[in-house]
């Protein structure tokens, strides 16, 4: 069955975190359940397969937001669905047969994101109730660089500097400083494990490195 991503120039848009990522959500470490493409609010999403629309959360504010759930049809592969979620608006109903391509609904920030504006599209694949790494399952051209900062280091982008770390400090206060959003703790525990050891043990005195995230929307 072809899969396609559910939005159409997909050299304009960074993929901004993988499939089993961790991050924090509701005081609890969660695993990223799909993958996540930053884009301007009003971006078209598409279906990106044949299928049922079996699900829509027009009113959800938390979690996924406003999200669109659609099942392949039986005559392609009835084992495998998709969620593409973070909607600002939903153009379908429950029980609409769609084609790979057609209008869903448009990209937004609905529900818990995280980033400058937190624009973006969620898309996760699910195969008999559990959800997998969408990856393997497009084509190889769709595959983007997946990371939050910029990680090529002849880009004087990669970083923003250095930061010594003053007592009373923590990485969600140092994310709030620079990204004025703690929630981006763990991409300077990333862009430092080799000087932080456990996250939440940080000492007065140690430098590190600030990462100059992606804009997660432009």
């Amino acid at each position: 069955m072809k899969i396609i991503l559910p939005f159409n120039d997909i050299e304009k848009y960074p993929l901004t975190q993988r499939f089993g990522e961790r991050f924090l959500y509701g005081g609890k470490m969660c695993e990223h359940a799909g993958i996540d493409y930053a884009m301007p609010r009003y971006t078209r999403i598409i279906a990106p397969f044949n299928g049922e629309i079996i699900r829509i959360t027009p009113e959800r504010t938390t979690g996924y937001g406003k999200a669109v759930y659609i099942k392949a049809r039986e005559s392609e592969d009835r084992r495998i669905a998709a969620i593409m979620a973070h909607l600002d608006d939903i153009s379908v109903q429950v029980g609409y047969k769609v084609k790979r391509g057609d209008f869903l609904g448009s990209s937004g920030n609905s529900g818990f994101w995280r980033g400058v504006n937190g624009y973006h599209i969620h898309f996760g694949i699910s195969i008999n109730g559990k959800y997998i790494d969408p990856m393997p399952l497009l084509k190889k051209e769709y595959e983007q660089r997946a990371t939050l900062f910029n990680q090529d280091d002849s880009s004087i982008k990669s970083f923003l500097g250095m930061h010594t770390i003053e007592e009373g400090e923590s990485l969600w206060t140092i994310a709030q400083k620079y990204y004025q959003n703690g929630g981006h703790f763990m991409e300077i525990y990333k862009a430092n494990e080799d000087i932080i050891k456990n996250m939440n043990l940080i000492y007065p005195g140690q430098v590190i490195r600030i990462p100059a995230l992606k804009n997660l929307g432009i």
